[in-house]
């Protein structure tokens, strides 16, 4: 098959119109179509060069994130920034596994949760039977409809969790002071790194070993308990907070212990202000 017009040095920019020779537009920067680039061997060949790059990249920072929390933070605030997976895109493929493969709704909330096991289900309670009765629907239909709806919002809000973290992280470093945008990228690697290690990592290991003890005939299901489950994960968060405080802004050894201490019981608020905007939001979208 032979194609005509397309040839690299094109007359006119297909993308903004503007004229230019050799192979790239030196207003918006497309490239000229060549007629080797519609070939299969070319299309193979991109779609591994593409997939191989993100995999290297990505495999790269998650290395980094797990082994040195708070590295790639602090090389990505001085400008070192082309050698690591964006941020937010490693936050939304964490966002993406949590959902995946989701066995607890630590983030997506269920209705169960949210009228018992927190802080406000009363008000949570009032405002649910207040719904159901003006919708003329009883609790089993509306439960059905709200956690379908929660885990939708929950992809697109849980951003917010990063925006709201970022703001005890900035009160715990403001003599450092830097950029507020520094503390939402700092913030961005936390919540990342806790998606992956709290709510994927540690729930995936406790699950698996259930099943191997029970394939070995023994019973630990009760290990899933959160008097077993939540001293791991307060482990997890202190050893986040901590190596964050160290490499991200640069805290003497015990200053980095006393701030992430702190830093414990301000992701846990966060999570509770989350768990209640996520609550509010889905019940007014429902």
């Amino acid at each position: 098959m032979t194609e005509s017009s397309d040839e690299q040095n094109s007359s006119a920019c297909p993308s903004c119109g503007a004229a230019f020779t050799g192979p790239y537009c030196s207003q918006c920067g497309e490239k000229a179509l060549n007629v080797s680039e519609k070939s299969i061997r070319n299309f193979i060949g991109t779609v591994l060069n593409e997939a191989t790059s993100l995999d290297g990249k990505f495999l790269k920072t998650l290395r980094l994130m797990l082994r040195r929390p708070g590295e790639m933070s602090y090389q990505y605030m001085n400008g070192k920034r082309i050698p690591f997976y964006k941020p937010v895109s490693m936050f939304f493929i964490a966002n993406l596994l949590y959902f995946l493969f989701p066995l607890f709704n630590s983030l997506n909330s269920s209705l169960h949760v949210q009228m018992n096991m927190l802080p406000y289900s009363e008000l949570a309670t009032r405002l649910v039977e207040q719904h159901i009765a003006a919708a003329n629907i009883d609790l089993r239909t509306f439960e059905i409809q709200y956690n379908q709806q929660s885990t939708n919002m929950a992809k697109m809000v849980l951003i917010l969790m990063v925006v709201m973290f970022s703001v005890p992280l900035m009160l715990m470093n403001y003599t450092k002071k830097m950029f507020y945008s520094d503390h939402l990228l700092v913030s961005l690697e936390a919540c990342s790194l806790i998606i992956l290690l709290n709510f994927v990592g540690l729930i995936w290991v406790v699950k698996l070993s259930i099943v191997a003890a029970g394939w070995a005939g023994f019973d630990i299901r009760f290990v899933l308990q959160d008097s077993y489950v939540s001293p791991i994960s307060m482990a997890l968060l202190l050893y986040i907070f901590y190596q964050l405080e160290r490499r991200a802004y640069s805290q003497s050894i015990w200053k980095a212990i006393g701030k992430s201490a702190i830093l414990v019981l301000g992701f846990y608020f966060v999570l509770q202000l989350y768990r209640a905007s996520l609550f509010f939001i889905t019940l007014l979208t429902l």
